[in-house]
């Protein structure tokens, strides 16, 4: 028990802990590919959720899939995919 407290090496073990506790996330290009493909067909990003839910696919909400969209990650930001070509998305207020 002769163990002497180091704070770089206490403070690089609580970093690495951090990260590793963080979630991944769903996001992958295959799935990025599947939901580009129902977006172009002029599905709905609820139609998207249910239909791969009743498949048993692997889910993703909806409002992730919006997200996706707004941050660029789906279809390059191109919101005319979407059916009201994004005017339900409110900007967000930067005061």
């Amino acid at each position: 028990m002769n163990q002497t407290y180091e704070a770089k090496s206490s403070h690089q073990a609580s970093q690495d802990r951090r990260r590793e506790s963080k979630p991944r996330g769903k996001f992958s290009s295959q799935l990025a590919e599947e939901l580009q493909t129902e977006l172009k067909q002029t599905w709905s990003p609820e139609q998207i959720a249910e239909k791969r839910r009743e498949d048993k696919r692997a889910f993703v909400c909806f409002k992730t899939i919006y997200r996706w969209i707004y941050s660029g990650w789906l279809v390059a930001g191109d919101l005319q995919v979407l059916r009201h070509k994004g005017k339900r998305h409110k900007p967000v207020e930067t005061r």
